[in-house]
């Protein structure tokens, strides 16, 4: 396959991946809404990724292939974390009472160890994920990678599942130092892994996204029996963490991240396009690292806080924090979208769609 036209359908499907994540962000969701969006972000991204690469093609040169990879996901990276690090300095002069030296200190920390600040985590992982998959699927077969990274991802979650693994032991508990860096350059490559293996999904949901859109009912049936048994799976599974590689119940948590992100990535396929949705999965790496660490969704949550205060209605607050989040969103794209911020995205091409290919 190749990209003579973008797919609306993977702009859609980033788009709700863009959704769930500012949900799980701003906390608005309760119980078992919110065990489904702490599983299915990381999932739907880099099944998205695999599906994106897929539609490409691997016909770039490895030389090509190293430098966009590194480009597109190292420098947003970069430069939020620069951004962010400014922001605490400043801060320190602006209110010392809530930004301090060592917070400082240890942004930086994260920062060189390729951890991130926040969710800038995911730039590195998505980075080495994405790289090694192009890299490595461009001479070796889809079965054989497929089969090679199924055993890899399987074999490390029940290891880690066995002994007890928690990442947050590293981040938080260890000692600075050169054992700790190596550990967290580890955690760097345990969760590229498994962002290989959904790039193998993705690539899989493409391929039988294209069989399934020539027969339209099965289509649709197989879309929301997947979708609704991964949302009834994620009754069972217990609190998940994948940054900390935190799973309450794998055997439940992987097949409900397998279902949830196939599912919805068949009925995006089934549906093609959603405008407004499509539009935030156009602009997702603008809005992803913005609302997670400018602030925006504890602005968000305040206005909603004195809605709540003035109506004590809770649909009346979810309703104004969420239109307050889009409008954020429509700010920003309008802005960063603009040539003069191209370089804080890699240089990405934010065209709009092409009229859909039929498969």
């Amino acid at each position: 396959m190749n990209d003579r036209t973008r797919h609306s359908e993977i702009d859609l499907y980033k788009g709700l991946g863009i959704i769930f994540v500012m949900i799980y962000l701003s906390g608005m969701a309760g119980g078992w809404f919110a065990d489904l969006t702490a599983i299915i972000c990381f999932p739907l991204v880099m099944t998205a990724a695999g599906a994106s690469q897929y539609v490409r093609g691997y016909e770039e040169s490895n030389t090509e292939m190293f430098k966009h990879g590194l480009v597109r996901g190292l420098l947003p990276y970069l430069w939020f974390s620069v951004i962010f690090l400014l922001i605490d300095a400043l801060g320190m002069f602006i209110a010392p009472e809530r930004f301090g030296i060592n917070g400082l200190y240890i942004n930086i920390y994260e920062t060189l160890t390729l951890t991130g600040i926040g969710v800038l985590w995911f730039y590195p992982v998505f980075t080495v994920s994405t790289l090694v998959w192009r890299l490595f699927r461009k001479d070796v077969s889809f079965p054989w990678m497929g089969g090679s990274v199924t055993f890899v991802c399987v074999a490390m979650l029940c290891i880690f599942h066995i002994r007890g693994f928690d990442a947050a032991f590293i981040f938080e508990e260890t000692e600075p130092g050169l054992n700790n860096v190596l550990m967290r350059l580890s955690c760097l490559l345990w969760l590229s892994a498994a962002g290989i293996f959904f790039c193998f999904w993705g690539e899989l949901c493409c391929r039988l996204s294209v069989y399934l859109k020539k027969h339209k009912f099965i289509c649709v049936i197989a879309a929301f029996t997947a979708t609704a048994a991964g949302g009834v799976l994620c009754i069972f599974t217990g609190e998940t963490d994948i940054r900390l590689m935190r799973m309450g119940n794998p055997l439940i948590t992987l097949p409900a991240m397998l279902l949830l992100s196939g599912g919805l990535y068949i009925l995006c396929g089934w549906i093609r396009t959603i405008r407004g949705i499509e539009e935030l999965g156009r602009y997702a790496v603008i809005i992803y690292p913005c609302f997670a660490c400018m602030g925006l969704t504890e602005l968000a949550l305040g206005i909603g806080g004195k809605v709540f205060a003035a109506t004590m209605n809770n649909f009346a607050c979810r309703a104004c924090v969420t239109l307050v989040m889009l409008a954020f969103a429509a700010v920003l794209i309008l802005i960063l979208r603009l040539k003069p911020f191209a370089f804080l995205f890699g240089h990405r091409s934010f065209k709009a769609p092409g009229v859909q290919e039929e498969e």
